[in-house]
């Protein structure tokens, strides 16, 4: 879906460096492209100087895409978390944003599910806290990501989670609802995919809900390639129970998965949930 503002932010903090006049070819030397999309791209490259390898978006800033440009680095500017992908520079030149980002090693989630069918529930909760602990920082700068699908998780050897790809996120004002319907279908929540306006954190808490249902059973809770069937299937909030997990893990799943955003539970509260703090006990 196509990207949009939802408002304007804040002019942007000097850090991280801002090189309006800067050459992006005299700093770093591309190796190859790592994923192409409809008005970006990712390049692999280095930094000429200490070798350093890095990860490089790149977003046009012509006249339809220029305000999305702009709020994807403006936001990835004011982030700084251990499960999030960190922005190292930005080069701005006349018809294109680069951002320089860390190069996360590791491979998706989707890819990581795929190989191994499913997680077990033990090893989901130490991914998924990660992915909570991201989202919870977000939403308490006042930032959705609006796309928290498998395929902009990432996590490495170690276990270790980095969200990536801010391009559909966007600044929000508590209890000011949204209005752009973005994000991937089968991960969309009941509300968007009846075009209501929505709360932003309700609606990233629905899609980490999807994810985690996927994790520990290895296949989406709505699933259909017929858009009518797959509407139907979230509106009305039936899905598969996941068979071979804890009842806490059930009780956490349904309240994710609630059709009403208003029964879902922020991120901070997901967090003190019972699957968790059994963990904690352990």
């Amino acid at each position: 879906m196509p990207t949009e503002t939802e408002e304007e932010l804040p002019t942007p903090t000097p850090e991280p460096s801002i090189s309006e006049e800067g050459n992006f070819h005299s700093q770093y030397q591309v190796l190859g492209t790592i994923g192409q999309g409809g008005n970006a791209k990712v390049l692999l490259a280095h930094h000429r100087l200490t070798g350093t390898p890095v990860a490089v978006k790149v977003l046009r800033k012509d006249k339809q895409w220029f305000q999305p440009a702009m709020m994807e680095a403006n936001i990835m500017r004011k982030i700084n978390h251990p499960n999030i992908v960190s922005l190292i520079q930005v080069i701005e030149k006349e018809t294109r944003i680069y951002l320089i980002m860390e190069l996360v090693e590791g491979q998706e989630l989707y890819q990581y599910i795929r190989e191994s069918g499913h997680i077990e529930e033990d090893e989901a909760r130490q991914i998924f806290e990660q992915i909570l602990s991201a989202v919870s920082y977000c939403h308490g700068k006042g930032i959705v990501h609006r796309d928290l699908k498998l395929d902009n998780i990432m996590i490495d050897k170690n276990k270790k989670v980095k969200v990536i790809d801010f391009g559909l996120s966007t600044q929000f004002q508590p209890g000011k609802m949204l209005n752009h319907h973005c994000g991937t279908y089968s991960f969309g929540s009941p509300e968007l995919l009846l075009g209501h306006r929505y709360d932003g954190p309700k609606n990233d808490m629905w899609i980490i809900g999807v994810v985690l249902y996927c994790m520990v059973v290895g296949k989406l809770p709505f699933d259909s390639v017929i858009i009518q069937e797959l509407q139907r299937q979230v509106v009305g909030g039936v899905y598969p129970a996941p068979c071979g997990v804890s009842k806490e893990l059930e009780d956490l799943l349904s309240k994710l998965l609630r059709v009403n955003p208003n029964c879902r539970p922020r991120a901070r509260k997901a967090m003190k949930h019972p699957w968790f703090k059994e963990h904690w006990t352990d």
